[in-house]
């Protein structure tokens, strides 16, 4: 049998050791605590400063009328950035997204917009990706249509920031090379485009 002092021995080796294990969990949860609060200032750190829709501007997309003969501008609510090329960015996305009237989109709806950037005397130049040259119909009309309806959607000074850049001609690339050399109509895409007024008809109420 167990004697007292044997029984005593016992009891204080459990407690013993229920206290080191105590010890041990409460070292755990310290030393994961300060990975836990980075893991909040980094979630912290990526959430938005604003809510969605919040900071819009009310600018004109340019769309094409149902019997393609000339455009009419949409007016659309777009996210406003802290610079024109990034606002000239959120207009080119909203015009290659189609419109939300009457209007017929002028440009197919898998196009995409690679990148955008200015350079010196007001000039743009639109990076667009290749579904935009293979899905347009193949006729001067139809790439006119899509030029100036993005020309004269870059061109509006609505999309002016406090940077002062005011844009005033556009020049085209596909996937990065000469837009010249993706489209199968005879427009001279080699240089920069700059808006034609003969191309727009009345305004169309915003969506």
């Amino acid at each position: 049998m167990i004697s007292a002092w044997g029984f005593i021995t016992l009891v204080l080796l459990v407690v013993l050791f229920l206290l080191i294990n105590e010890r041990a969990e409460q070292r755990r949860g310290a030393v994961a605590s300060p990975s836990t609060a980075m893991q909040n200032r980094v979630a912290a750190t990526a959430s938005p400063s604003r809510p969605a829709g919040e900071n819009e501007q009310v600018v004109r997309l340019y769309f094409a009328l149902a019997d393609a003969s000339a455009l009419a501008p949409e007016e659309r609510a777009v996210a406003a950035g802290d610079s024109t090329v990034e606002n000239c960015r959120a207009a080119l996305e909203a015009l290659l997204a189609g419109p939300r009237s009457e209007l017929t989109p002028v440009a197919p709806s898998t196009a995409s917009v690679r990148a955008v950037y200015a350079l010196d005397g007001g000039r743009l130049i639109v990076d667009l990706s290749r579904e935009v040259a293979q899905g347009l119909p193949r006729s001067t009309a139809a790439e006119s249509l899509f030029i100036q309806s993005i020309v004269h959607t870059l061109t509006q000074p609505q999309l002016r920031t406090a940077d002062g850049l005011r844009i005033n001609s556009v020049r085209f690339l596909i996937e990065g090379f000469p837009a010249a050399n993706s489209f199968a109509s005879h427009l001279d895409l080699s240089d920069f485009i700059t808006p034609d007024p003969a191309w727009v008809r009345a305004a169309q109420p915003a969506a």
